[in-house]
């Protein structure tokens, strides 16, 4: 799991530290990851396959609810096409890493 935040890597730092967050967290900050990867509104999950593929895409807030569901689409990926989603290769543009 790869966290992408679309604000500053200085911002993204002090957020991943004040919540703990567990895994790897970069910084795309800008308009073109927003707009490659059409994010409307934060946060929004990406499941990208291991051949870059975008899998699925949820909007809003990680409910309990939502994270059942994400972890069921890792148990068995649905490739289903969400907003245009299903042929995109993930190859994040202006990534920093923080």
């Amino acid at each position: 799991m790869l966290g992408v935040s679309i604000h500053e890597p200085e911002l993204t730092t002090r957020f991943a530290a004040a919540r703990k967050v567990g895994f790897p967290l970069v910084s795309a900050a800008g308009e073109e990851f927003s707009r490659d990867y059409r994010i409307t509104g934060v946060p929004t999950t990406i499941l990208v396959n291991g051949n870059g593929v975008v899998e699925r895409v949820w909007e809003g807030e990680l409910t309990e609810r939502l994270t059942t569901e994400i972890e069921k689409a890792l148990d068995h990926p649905s490739r289903v096409s969400q907003k245009g989603y299903g042929t995109s290769t993930f190859t994040p543009p202006g990534v920093t890493s923080t």
